[in-house]
């Protein structure tokens, strides 16, 4: 009886081993999807597999009329300072910018194309973020009906 006890605690710790291993996977994959979302990339390279991601079809709208590509270019800035994201949209479209300190402080901001384009972007601080460089990226989009960010075109730059 002694043996068929200890095989059914062994079973048991082996089968409970076995859930804890699978929640700390779903906990990562859920922790991966959470900063992809928040920072607007696939996560770990993985742009196949989001569906509906605009921007790799054809570049010619029905009538063979050429479309333009976005585009997006920040350069490096000082804490505390600014820089301008100059883009070739029109007035009117939407710059996001996401920041995150070395001391994980971060910033994430919302900004709006002049006529020529660009944005003034601020380079901290915050409440989280009271001093020193930055790892940030920049993107040019607008939500869909959903409220989702839809990003066409991003670039990263840093906060030295």
């Amino acid at each position: 009886m002694r043996a068929g006890s200890a095989f059914a605690s062994s079973t048991r710790h082996v089968v409970g081993v076995g859930f804890q291993a699978l929640l700390v996977v779903a906990i990562v994959a859920a922790l991966a999807f959470a900063a992809a979302t928040v920072v607007g990339s696939a996560p770990g390279g993985a742009h196949s597999v989001f569906a509906a991601k605009g921007g790799g079809g054809n570049p010619h709208v029905s009538g063979g009329a050429p479309t333009t590509t976005a585009t997006i270019t920040v350069p490096d800035g000082p804490f505390g300072g600014t820089t301008v994201a100059s883009t070739n949209a029109a007035a009117g479209q939407w710059v996001r910018e996401y920041c995150v300190s070395a001391d994980g402080g971060a910033l994430v901001d919302y900004r709006i194309t002049d006529d020529n384009g660009q944005a003034v972007l601020s380079l901290g601080p915050t409440p989280t973020w009271s001093s020193g460089g930055a790892s940030c990226n920049a993107s040019l989009g607008t939500w869909d009906g959903n409220g989702n960010w839809q990003t066409s075109a991003s670039t990263t730059f840093n906060v030295y």
